[in-house]
């Protein structure tokens, strides 16, 4: 198998996943705690998809234990390495994609329309072994068996696609494999 060659970092700095949500507690902080306000500000966008990818980094530790450290970019969305600087270092990219729909106050459960757009934004991105995140921000209750089964019926060029939920009440990430999807 070829290596994948990742583009340099920016700054030159790769951040653990507790790096990445000390920083993201400190935007918020610097927000008067209001982590609305850190979302909708451009400024902190690849923060945001940094931090939602530290979960995806906390789910691989927990299910592997292996530390993954992370770096942002442009497309895709975030760099992970393990063992960097070291000839066993391995390496994949993530996409990410945020479900959040600004009309509605309430997810309406139509799953097939929800697949669709995220068909229509990501499904012909075609990235070097790269894995598609999709973080749910959707209100009300989100059934991943029936947003599986219609995610599915689409031909992914990705390595897999998750979903990533956080609970609101403990902000804990939930982190489901939906293609290939496990039942």
């Amino acid at each position: 198998m070829q290596k994948k060659i990742l583009p340099h970092t920016k700054d030159g700095k790769i951040y653990t996943s507790a790096d990445v949500q000390r920083l993201f507690k400190e935007a918020v902080d610097s927000e008067g705690g209001d982590r609305e306000a850190v979302f909708k500000n451009q400024k902190n966008r690849q923060l945001v998809e940094m931090w939602y990818a530290s979960g995806l980094a906390d789910y691989i530790y927990q299910l592997t234990g292996d530390e993954y450290w992370m770096y942002p970019d442009d497309s895709p969305d975030v760099h992970f390495i393990k063992n960097p600087n070291t000839e066993e270092a391995r390496l994949f990219s993530v996409e990410i994609m945020t479900l959040y729909d600004f009309e509605q106050k309430v997810f309406d459960g139509d799953y097939k329309k929800l697949a669709e757009k995220v068909w229509q934004s990501k499904g012909t991105s075609d990235y070097d072994r790269t894995e598609l995140l999709l973080v749910s921000r959707l209100t009300g209750e989100l059934n991943v068996d029936e947003f599986a089964t219609e995610l599915n019926k689409y031909k992914w060029k990705f390595l897999c696609v998750r979903l990533s939920v956080i609970s609101e009440k403990d902000m804990s990430w939930k982190i489901f494999d939906i293609i290939p999807y496990q039942e």
